[in-house]
């Protein structure tokens, strides 16, 4: 890189006061500086360079990714249509690709969003076939991606206007009301505006994650019904059953843990608060289940967590996966 930019321009010997000397070298320091020459390339890229595009049209209308196109067939750009040239493949050490010419009026990231509009639009009409097409969520509670499946709909609709007036790239319908809008990322995300236009569920998925694997896609920002994790929904369906066969009426300061007992195994709640000091008392009103036991360890008083059942000492442990089997079952 160093070596190309160093090729591109010539040097000339000046002085500390701007002249150039002729002849012999002058007395005076001297530096050297670069001049560009006057027919020197371009360094930023031109407008309208070619570019390589993920997939082509075929004569029966299909896009077919660079892999699976065959030498001497006519394919077109999703976008614009322009004729795409099949390049590199095994025989070569350039990976398979489809070229694209020269144009102004197209670009790679418009062929991409037509791309990721068109392979949404084909995933969910096969789901709609009883096929599994799975979204990828991250869970607001625990943060740990999990899968739920797409919702239920008998119709899509490309480039559909809301009854706000928006546009969404795909829309999923059930019985002709809008089931759930998808949005293809690229370069834009959904600004706030359009999110708080928007009257259906809707969800963002990247266009580059569509390419990879159009059934199963990776969720980012979103507007659906199911924000959880099974597991955090169990939790917090258990925290409110204990709370209530137990008559708490949990205070703001308070924050109640499920966990389970290490000697009667029933699950229980674990009671923390802040406090200002080690060893400050909690306060008032104390939840059931909050003792100031004598421990021979300490000899001293303190306050700890006892099981709600067999009034145990509680040391608390985060739950771990064969644990969700002694909680009640999900009620959806």
């Amino acid at each position: 890189m160093v070596a190309e930019g160093l090729s591109r321009v010539t040097f000339s010997r000046v002085t500390t006061d701007g002249a150039t000397p002729r002849g012999k070298a002058s007395a005076r320091s001297s530096v050297v500086t670069p001049k560009m020459r006057s027919d020197s390339k371009r360094t930023e890229p031109r407008p309208g360079r070619g570019f390589r595009v993920p997939g082509g049209r075929a004569l029966d209308g299909s896009i077919v990714p660079p892999e699976d196109s065959v030498r001497g067939q006519d394919y077109g750009c999703p976008s614009c249509g322009s004729q795409l040239v099949v390049r590199g493949g095994s025989e070569t050490r350039v990976r398979r690709h489809f070229a694209h010419p020269r144009s102004t009026a197209c670009s790679a990231e418009s062929v991409k969003h037509l791309m990721g509009k068109e392979i949404a639009r084909l995933a969910i009409e096969r789901a709609m076939g009883g096929h599994a097409l799975t979204l990828e969520i991250r869970c607001n509670s625990c943060s740990s991606p999990f899968g739920v499946p797409f919702p239920t709909c008998d119709a899509v609709a490309l480039e559909y206007t809301e009854s706000s007036g928006r546009i969404v790239d795909v829309m999923a319908l059930e019985g002709s009301l809008p089931a759930v809008a998808v949005e293809v990322l690229v370069t834009h995300a959904v600004d706030e505006a359009k999110a708080g236009e928007l009257r259906a569920p809707w969800l963002e998925v990247s266009a580059d994650d569509l390419l990879t694997d159009p059934m199963r896609w990776r969720v980012g920002q979103h507007r659906l019904k199911t924000k959880t994790c099974e597991n955090c929904r169990t939790i917090a369906q258990c925290r409110a059953e204990l709370l209530s066969q137990h008559e708490i009426e949990l205070d703001a300061s308070y924050r109640a843990d499920v966990t389970l007992c290490g000697s009667c195994r029933a699950p229980t709640l674990f009671f923390s608060w802040d406090s200002t000091s080690a060893g400050a008392a909690p306060p008032d009103p104390r939840p059931r289940g909050l003792r100031n036991i004598w421990t021979l360890a300490a000899r001293a008083y303190g306050w700890w967590n006892t099981c709600l059942e067999c009034e145990d000492m509680l040391h608390f442990s985060a739950l771990r996966a064969e644990d969700y089997q002694h909680l009640p079952p999900l009620r959806e």
